[in-house]
C-alpha cells in the first residue's frame, strides 16, 4: 500500500497589519460654564464650545460628579436641585472616537 505525502508548500501568508491609528486626539475644553438663569429648583447653564481636529459631537454634562446626560447643545438646564445647596456642574467634550476633553467646572447654588 503506498501513501500518498503532500507537496512541500510555503508558510501560510503574514496576517494583513492591523489599520492605521485612529483617531487619539481629545477635543480641546468647553469653554467656561456660565450661569444663564436660576429658579428655587433650577439652574440652567451655558458653556463655549469646543474644537477637535475631526469635530465634536457632543458634550457630557455631570452634576456633583454623576453624568446626567450627553447632549449636542451648548445648554442645558439641571432640574431637581434644592436652593441653597452647593452643587459641582461640570461638562467634557466628546468626539466621534470617543476621546473626552478635560472637564470644565463651576462650584455654584442654585438660588
Amino acid at each position: 500500500m503506498t501513501t500518498a505525502t503532500a507537496p512541500c508548500s510555503s508558510p501560510p501568508p503574514a496576517p494583513p497589519s492591523p489599520p492605521p491609528a485612529g483617531d487619539t486626539t481629545p477635543p480641546s475644553t468647553p469653554g467656561a460654564i456660565a450661569i444663564v438663569s436660576r429658579t428655587n429648583s433650577s439652574i440652567t447653564v451655558s458653556w463655549g464650545a469646543a474644537t477637535d481636529n475631526v469635530g465634536v459631537t457632543g458634550f457630557q454634562v455631570y452634576l456633583s460628579g454623576n453624568q446626567v446626560v450627553t447632549t449636542s447643545s451648548l445648554t442645558y438646564a439641571y432640574t431637581g436641585s434644592s436652593c441653597g445647596r452647593f452643587y459641582l456642574l461640570a461638562v467634557r467634550a466628546l468626539d466621534a472616537a470617543g476621546n473626552v476633553s478635560d472637564q470644565r467646572f463651576v462650584f455654584t447654588t442654585i438660588c
